[in-house]
């Protein structure tokens, strides 16, 4: 499948990822992937995209992550830097390909960063996709870190060091108050088995969208079977076409 590697500086740091053009398509969709991700996990499904006249857009946040192409320090991402850097790859899609649709699609922490920046993102993309979003990430931090408490300058988690500027950014957001006004197409979906996003943040995300849809992947948790990832494309062609 014909693809072509990216970068762009911009806030003085670099976004790396692969864009997976399309002959004539007038439609496109930019990925993001989830914490201590990186864009390749949706090689399969930008690939399928491009070969059904979609084109794609895969990335890799900075800092966001142990194995990422984006090199930063990642004691200095948060929620708004990825936000930045989600907003620099939609620029970039739109100055080189021109579609006359424009789709994102977020996944686990990368999904709460497509469900923030789609509220305020002038031009609205046209449709979004939530894969198991964390949209509890703010309740989980407070949890460790109750009002009162002490942020620490750095944490661990999964290999990856977070700072401060993160947790003062997360602790402080309510995601419900920040998501719900978008007024285009969103489609939810998640795994009924999910131990690390309970199901019920996108039951209620579905229901304070004017125009969401949520589908529940039984046996499936936070990442899909090959199965499931196939059975998800397939969910996410159906979205694009009818939309």
């Amino acid at each position: 499948m014909r693809h072509t590697e990216f970068s762009l500086f911009h806030r003085g740091r670099t976004v790396r990822g692969t864009f997976f053009p399309a002959d004539n398509a007038t439609k496109f969709v930019v990925f993001s992937h989830g914490f201590n991700g990186a864009g390749d996990d949706f090689f399969f499904a930008a690939e399928t995209l491009a070969s059904r006249g979609i084109g794609a857009a895969t990335f890799d946040f900075c800092g966001g992550s142990a194995r990422t192409a984006s090199f930063y320090d990642s004691t200095r991402m948060t929620l708004s830097s990825e936000r930045e850097d989600l907003d620099a790859v939609i620029e970039e899609v739109r100055r080189r390909f021109s579609p006359e649709r424009l789709f994102l699609f977020g996944a686990s922490m990368g999904g709460l960063v497509t469900a923030l920046y789609a509220e305020q993102s002038r031009p609205e993309p046209d449709g979004i996709v939530l894969l198991f979003p964390a949209l509890c990430i703010p309740d989980d931090w407070r949890k460790q870190f109750p009002a009162g408490t002490e942020l620490p300058d750095e944490r661990e988690l999964w290999g990856v060091k977070l700072g401060k500027p993160f947790f003062e950014e997360v602790c402080a957001m309510s995601v419900f108050d920040e998501i719900g006004k978008f007024s285009h197409p969103v489609l939810l979906i998640h795994g009924e088995c999910d131990k690390i996003v309970p199901v019920c943040y996108s039951q209620q995300a579905a229901a304070c969208y004017p125009r969401a849809k949520l589908f529940l992947f039984p046996n499936e948790g936070h990442g899909f079977s090959p199965n499931g990832n196939a059975e998800m494309t397939e969910l996410l062609l159906r979205f694009l076409s009818e939309n």
